[in-house]
């Protein structure tokens, strides 16, 4: 799977110890990444408090993980469901059940 460029970013981030950006891209981070990556939120007010690198990379790991994960399901749902409404029941059911207010 390609990795998206704003997944590129975050590395790059963590990558070169850019404190600032991180936080820019934590401020910036919203709609529907906010909803699939809550790793990041929880890992940027420790990083807040330890400085450590190590929390915000794991959670980048565990947020693209997955993330893989759910776009192989999300495909597979897409083949399986004829129809545009069992498909939006399905993922909101099976996908998003755990991240959706």
């Amino acid at each position: 799977m390609a990795v998206h460029p704003k997944a590129e970013l975050l590395k790059h981030i963590i990558d070169h110890r850019k404190t600032g950006s991180l936080g820019f891209y934590r401020v910036f981070l919203g709609g529907m990444r906010k909803i699939i990556f809550p790793e990041i939120a929880g890992a940027f007010t420790t990083f807040s408090e330890t400085k450590d690198w190590g929390i915000i990379d794991q959670a980048r790991r565990e947020g693209y993980r997955r993330a893989e994960q759910d776009a192989s399901q999300l495909i597979e749902l897409f083949q399986q469901k004829k129809d545009s409404t069992a498909l939006v029941e399905s993922i909101e059911s099976e996908i998003l059940k755990d991240v959706l207010p």
